[in-house]
């Protein structure tokens, strides 16, 4: 993520040195998150064990120690859902930044990995397909693309693997399809908990109390709660049991 934000800054830099503009300014917005989704795919190309795939278009990356692919997007805004041109089905990192309309940089606030079940031939697919479309008004068309459905979004924010809790204030009001179960490892899985199941108390041993309760205890402890795995919950005193609950094992 620095490597991308450092070579963006330094792109904007040179150009309103040479030309008084921001390079979001000399492209559209859809065409910028392209180029932000290709830096990033190189950055991890060099620090990261997934590769440039050269062999076919997709998937962006390949693992050669074990044939995983990994398909980049860049998006706008945290949280948001997969965008595709094919729908293809696979592992998918979503690149999600802050961009500074003044200076044109770019902050990433929010890194989203999952993996999509495709749209062709997967009725119960994570894909939307939006078709092409002409506007009456100004004659242009819309290139075909694909969307990720409810479930596949939640899939994503289930695998948020970064997030820039400074930036991304409202990231626990985050929507979760409720066909699709929360997992374990989710930053979500809170939203799976009754207010008003009994838990552990965080503060009395051997003693029962709603889950509302605790959960405001919790925000009043470290409003981060959510995001700690289970060795870390543990480091703030939380009772085993109740942990238990908050971070159950991943099957």
């Amino acid at each position: 993520m620095l490597q991308v934000m450092r070579i963006v800054a330094q792109i904007n830099r040179t150009l309103r040195q040479q030309a008084g503009l921001a390079l979001i300014h000399v492209i559209q917005a859809n065409g910028f998150s392209g180029i932000v989704s290709n830096m990033l795919t190189h950055a991890l190309d060099q620090f990261s064990p997934y590769k440039h795939n050269h062999e076919q278009q997709y998937p962006d990356l390949v693992n050669p120690n074990n044939g995983i692919g990994l398909e980049i997007k860049g998006a706008n805004k945290a949280g948001k859902g997969g965008e595709s041109h094919n729908g293809h089905g696979g592992w998918h990192l979503i690149g999600c930044f802050d961009l500074d309309k003044n200076t044109g940089n770019i902050h990433f606030v929010h890194i989203e990995i999952a993996q999509l079940v495709g749209y062709i031939g997967a009725p119960e697919g994570d894909w939307h397909y939006c078709g092409s479309t002409v506007n009456a008004e100004t004659g242009s068309q819309r290139t075909e693309t694909y969307y990720t459905t409810g479930r596949g979004t939640s899939k994503l924010r289930d695998g948020s693997v970064y997030l820039d809790t400074d930036r991304v204030t409202n990231w626990m009001r985050w929507q979760h399809n409720q066909s699709y179960p929360i997992p374990p490892y989710s930053p979500l899985y809170f939203q799976r908990l009754d207010n008003q199941m009994r838990v552990p108390s965080l503060k009395q041993r051997g003693r029962t109390v709603t889950w509302a309760t605790v959960k405001s205890q919790l925000n009043k402890l470290d409003p981060l709660w959510p995001l700690y795995d289970r060795q870390k919950l543990e480091t703030l005193a939380i009772p085993t049991d109740l942990v238990e609950i908050i971070r159950p094992p991943v099957p």
